[in-house]
C-alpha cells in the first residue's frame, strides 16, 4: 500500500510540475544518436543498456580518462537544467554533472555529483574558477541514480543533488552550455564507469516574465519534492534486491543445516558403531584365554583395525554435530 501510495504521490507531483515548469527545450534519454553534441575526447563515451533511468539506454564512460561532453541550448536567462547519474559508491567515482559558458575548463564551469577527492561519503559541487571551489554538500551518497539541478534565476546560479539546494553562484551565470563529466583529470586507472541518462533543460523565462515569481518558486519547490520520492524509490528498490538476497542465502543456509542433521541422525542409527564395539568385547575376552605367539599377533592386529575404525566414525560423528551446534540446531 505504501508503495502504491508514492507512485499516486509521485504521479500527482509530476502532474503539477509540469503545469507549472517552463517549457522543456531540451530533453535526452540517448535512445538515439548524439546529435550537436561536442566537448572533450568525446570517442570515450558510449551507449550502454546495462543502466538506464529512462528509456533502454544510458551514456557511460568506462573509466577512459578525463572526458566531458557539451551541448549548447542557446540563451537562456531562466531555466533549469536536470541531470541524473548513476552512483556505484565506489572509493573512486568523479561523475559530474556539468553547465558551462562554452569550454570545458575550470574557468568556464559548474559542476554537481561525485568527486572523491573531495568526499568519499557525501556529494561534491564545483563553482569555479579553481581547485579551491569545491565544497561538500550535505547528502551522503548511495548506491542507484541521483539527480543534479542547476537552476538559473535572475541573479544567480542555485545548485541542487536530490532535491537538496546545496549552494548558490553568480559565476558562470550566463551559462548556455549543459553536459556531464568524467573528472578524472590526471588519467589514474580504477575509476567506477560515469553513467548519464534522462537530461532536460526548462525555460523558466515566461513564468518569470508574467510576474508570476511565486509559480516559479512552487514549481522548483515541487521538483524537489518530486526528485526526493523518486531518489527514495530507488533506494528501495535496491534495499529490496539486497534483501532477496539474504533471504535465498538463508534458504541455501537451512538446507545446509538439514542435510547435516540427516547425516547425524543417519551415523548415530548406523549399526556399524554396535557391531564393532561387541566384536572388540569378544576379542578381549578371547585373548585372555591361550594361543599361540601368531594367534595373539593376528587378534591384536585384528583388534587395532577396529579400534581405528570405531575412533574415524566417532570422530565423524563429532565434526557434524559440531557444525549443528554452531547453528544452536544440536544440544544433547
Amino acid at each position: 500500500m505504501k508503495g502504491l501510495f508514492a507512485v499516486l504521490l509521485l504521479f500527482s507531483i509530476s502532474s503539477l510540475a509540469l503545469a507549472v515548469n517552463g517549457a522543456t527545450i531540451l530533453e535526452e534519454s540517448f535512445e538515439s544518436n548524439l546529435n550537436g553534441w561536442t566537448g572533450l575526447r568525446t570517442e570515450n563515451w558510449e551507449f550502454t543498456t546495462n543502466w538506464a533511468k529512462d528509456g533502454q539506454r544510458a551514456i557511460v564512460n568506462f573509466d577512459k580518462f578525463d572526458s566531458g561532453m557539451l551541448k549548447s541550448i542557446g540563451t537562456l536567462s531562466q531555466g533549469t537544467y536536470e541531470c541524473w547519474f548513476y552512483d556505484q559508491v565506489t572509493n573512486i567515482s568523479e561523475s559530474l554533472c556539468m553547465v558551462s559558458t562554452g569550454a570545458i575548463s575550470s574557468q568556464s564551469i559548474l559542476l554537481i555529483g561525485t568527486e572523491t577527492q573531495m568526499s568519499k561519503t557525501n556529494y561534491s559541487y564545483f563553482l569555479s574558477p579553481d581547485a579551491n571551489s569545491w565544497g561538500i554538500a550535505p547528502v551522503q551518497r548511495s548506491a542507484g541514480w541521483h539527480q543534479a539541478r542547476f537552476v538559473k534565476t535572475a541573479q544567480v546560479t542555485e545548485l541542487h543533488i536530490d532535491g537538496v539546494k546545496v549552494a548558490q553562484t553568480t559565476n558562470n551565470h550566463n551559462w548556455n552550455f549543459i553536459g556531464f563529466i568524467l573528472n578524472n583529470w590526471f588519467s589514474s586507472p580504477g575509476h567506477e564507469p560515469a553513467i548519464f541518462d534522462a537530461l532536460r533543460v526548462y525555460d523558466n523565462t515566461a513564468n518569470e516574465s508574467s510576474g508570476n515569481a511565486s509559480v516559479s518558486n512552487s514549481s522548483m519547490e515541487i521538483a524537489a519534492l518530486q526528485t526526493q520520492i523518486q531518489v527514495i524509490q530507488e533506494q528501495n528498490s535496491n534495499l529490496s534486491g539486497r534483501m532477496s538476497v539474504v533471504e535465498q542465502q538463508n534458504a541455501i543456509q537451512d538446507q545446509q543445516i538439514a542435510n547435516l542433521t540427516l547425516q547425524v541422525e543417519a551415523l548415530e542409527t548406523n549399526s556399524d558403531l554396535q557391531q564393532v564395539k561387541d566384536r572388540l568385547a569378544m576379542l578381549e575376552q578371547n585373548i585372555t584365554s591361550v594361543y599361540t605367539k601368531a594367534e595373539v599377533d593376528q587378534k591384536f592386529s585384528l583388534f587395532d583395525a577396529l579400534s581405528s575404525r570405531l575412533q574415524a566414525l566417532e570422530n565423524q560423528v563429532a565434526v557434524i554435530v559440531g557444525k549443528l551446534s554452531k547453528f544452536g540446531w544440536w544440544d544433547k
